[in-house]
């Protein structure tokens, strides 16, 4: 197939799905967040750890969410008052309960030219006095 071929196909295939989401979650005070491309740095380092990110929210907050990750074939959503969901099942998180027993991911931005190392690293020292 070529780049051509799969652009096009790409691009009438997110027609498709906005025009679908649109219709099921058009209303007066509907706003959208969406990355294309959520992990840039990871994609661009060919890291197979990015995706593209979804949400919708209305007046009283966020509504709606979903994930989907290319490289796993892997769909996670969810919505205002219902469970998180992986491909349609239902999912649930570990129950731990003592911050020092968790595994915690953290990203942080990159601002070329404005970010904030030492408001970083105040955070890592933050979290790390809770769990140490």
């Amino acid at each position: 197939m070529t780049a051509a071929r799969l652009r096009a196909l790409a691009e009438s295939v997110a027609r498709e799905a906005g025009a679908q989401l649109l219709e099921a979650f058009a209303g007066p005070a509907t706003g959208w967040i969406v990355d294309p491309l959520d992990g840039t740095t990871n994609f661009l380092f060919g890291i197979p750890q990015w995706a593209v990110s979804i949400a919708v929210e209305d007046a009283d907050g966020m509504l709606a969410g979903v994930v989907y990750d290319p490289p796993r074939g892997e769909m996670w959503s969810a919505q205002r008052d219902g469970p998180p969901m992986l491909d349609g099942v239902p999912v649930c998180g570990s129950g731990r309960t003592e911050l020092a027993t968790a595994l915690i991911a953290t990203g942080f931005g990159y601002d070329v030219g404005g970010g904030d190392p030492r408001r970083d690293a105040a955070l890592l020292g933050e979290l790390r006095s809770r769990v140490a």
